[in-house]
C-alpha cells in the first residue's frame, strides 16, 4: 500500500515541478541563466506576436486593366450583318425579378441586339470598357458556325515585353 502511495506522491511532485529550460551561458552562473530565461521568453513572445501581425496583413496588388485603350475585335457580334434586330437569350445569370425590361421565353430571359439602338447594341469594345455593358456573341439560331466565336484583344507592346522577359530569363 505504501508503494502505491509513494508512486502517487512522486507523480504529484513531478506535476508541480517547474518547467526548466537548459541554457548554456559561458562565464555566467546558474543565477544569471535563471534571470535570463523570463526575458528571453518575453522577447520570443513579442517577436511571435509581431510576426503574426505582419503575416495577417492582406497584400493586394494594384488593379489595372491590360486591355484598356487597346484594339479589340470579334469574328462575329450579335445584331451585326443581319437585316433586323436579333433575338438572344441569357443561358445563365438571368433573374426575372431584376431583369424586368426583358422578355421571358420558355424560362429564359431574352432581349434583342440592335446596332441602331445604343441601349440594345453590344459591340466588342463594351467587353473592356470597365462598365456594366457587355459584348454579345451571335445566337446559335443564326447557325452552328457561331458556336465558336473569337474575341481578340491586341495588347501591342505588352506582348513584346513579356516575350523579352521570357527570353531574358532563359
Amino acid at each position: 500500500m505504501s508503494s502505491v502511495h509513494d508512486d502517487k506522491t512522486r507523480a504529484t511532485a513531478r506535476q508541480h515541478q517547474p518547467l526548466v529550460a537548459n541554457f548554456s551561458v559561458p562565464e555566467a552562473g546558474v543565477a544569471a541563466a535563471a534571470t535570463m530565461a523570463p526575458s528571453v521568453t518575453y522577447v520570443l513572445l513579442y517577436l511571435f506576436t509581431q510576426s503574426s501581425v505582419v503575416l495577417s496583413e492582406v497584400l493586394t496588388p494594384p488593379y489595372f486593366n491590360l486591355a484598356e485603350n487597346r484594339r479589340i475585335t470579334a469574328t462575329a457580334t450579335c445584331g451585326e450583318a443581319v437585316p433586323q434586330e436579333e433575338l438572344y437569350c441569357k443561358l445563365i445569370g438571368a433573374n426575372v425579378n431584376r431583369d424586368v425590361k426583358y422578355n421571358l421565353i420558355q424560362g429564359q430571359v431574352c432581349d434583342v441586339c440592335d446596332p441602331s439602338n445604343p441601349s440594345k447594341w453590344h459591340p466588342p469594345e463594351y467587353a473592356i470598357d470597365g462598365s456594366e455593358r457587355w459584348w454579345q456573341s451571335p445566337p446559335l439560331s443564326r447557325g452552328m458556325q457561331y458556336n465558336q466565336v473569337n474575341l481578340t484583344v491586341d495588347l501591342g507592346q505588352v506582348s513584346k515585353t513579356l516575350s523579352k522577359i521570357k527570353t531574358d530569363a532563359l
